[in-house]
């Protein structure tokens, strides 16, 4: 699709994107790859399937994986 702008919605299968023209477009997750500019000018490239689902919970479930993988580290060092 090509689109290039910021993203101003996120639902749960689809995106709303701001495109440079002032247009808003919807792409759906499962059909994008996306690519996202990180502050270092480097560019990360995300499978939009990753990304399927409601964001608060991803949230959760990110918090769940990395405080349950703090405490299987913080038993490997004791």
């Amino acid at each position: 699709m090509g689109l290039e702008g910021w993203v101003v919605v996120e639902e749960a299968r689809s995106l709303r994107i701001l495109t440079l023209e002032g247009r808003v477009s919807t792409v759906l997750k499962d059909l994008a790859v996306i690519e996202v500019e990180a502050p270092g000018g480097e560019y990360i490239r995300i499978s939009g399937r990753v990304l399927i689902g409601n964001p608060l919970d991803r949230v959760k479930e990110y918090r769940w994986r990395v405080s349950r993988r703090c405490r299987s580290l913080s038993r490997l060092k004791t």
